[in-house]
């Protein structure tokens, strides 16, 4: 999969086009016949860690060190990550024509990529006697939104912080307790030893995928995560047992 005779794009302009689509870094935005596909936060920082390296292959490694910096991530997190992309490039796993992977070593772009020239800075300044309006007419996406929707999505992106932390403040609150809980049957365990008929009652949680309320399928991830790391932490509670993710999972979109 890796070129030996293909080097790794060295220089970092702002603009590329990959295949059909436009990328536009400085604006964050991925095009294709002037439509914004679905590519957005870290999945614009994932297809960027590729494009950047094309067409060498990216191992799984590096692309957390990139895409997460100084987190710990799982390899199905990346895995999920890129099936996200493939959904809003309309790709195929099995026929890719964007993105390519090897299992158990990492990813590439199988586009082809090219580097597009950047309007120089005297084509950006309108000539003398060019109205205001003229001058403006390609505004940016933020500065062309009415400012209630810039603070509509500002106001979201809050909310959305806040019961995130809200939510992990609960956890965590849960998981001390479930740990004192788990102290508790381990010293009656302990002090009952001598009685065989004397158990200690089993405790069992299975953690579901978080629901998405966000309307951004986008967003799916998120919930995915903390349900993951919700997962790993009750593991470590003695005296708990703790269903895998495969099987809690297997529940997502389920309404049992």
């Amino acid at each position: 999969m890796e070129s030996a005779t293909t080097p790794a794009i060295s220089s970092a302009p702002n603009r590329y086009s990959v295949a059909d689509l436009q990328v536009d870094i400085e604006r964050r935005r991925v095009t294709r016949a002037d439509v914004e596909l679905s590519i957005a936060g870290l999945s614009f920082e994932f297809f960027l860690a590729l494009l950047r390296s094309a067409p060498n292959l990216v191992s799984v490694d590096e692309l957390i060190r990139r895409v997460w910096p100084g987190l710990m991530v799982s390899q199905e997190t990346v895995t999920q990550r890129v099936k996200m992309i493939r959904r809003a490039l309309d790709d195929d796993a099995e026929k890719p024509r964007y993105i390519s992977g090897v299992r158990g070593r990492g990813y590439c772009l199988v586009a082809p990529v090219v580097a597009l020239a950047t309007p120089d800075a005297d084509e950006r300044i309108p000539p003398p006697g060019t109205s205001v309006a003229k001058s403006n007419a390609a505004p940016t996406e933020v500065a062309s939104e009415p400012k209630k929707r810039v603070g509509y999505r500002i106001q979201r992106r809050w909310y959305l912080a806040a019961s995130l932390l809200a939510g992990l403040l609960v956890l965590t609150l849960l998981a001390g307790k479930l740990r004192r809980d788990g102290a508790t049957i381990r010293a009656t365990t302990e002090l009952n030893v001598a009685s065989p008929t004397v158990r200690a009652p089993a405790k069992s949680v299975a953690v579901l995928p978080f629901v998405n309320l966000t309307g951004d399928p986008a967003k799916d991830y998120l919930g995915d995560g903390m349900a993951e790391e919700v997962i790993n932490a009750l593991a470590t509670v003695p005296g708990l047992k703790i269903p895998a993710r495969t099987s809690s999972f297997s529940y997502k979109n389920r309404n049992v």
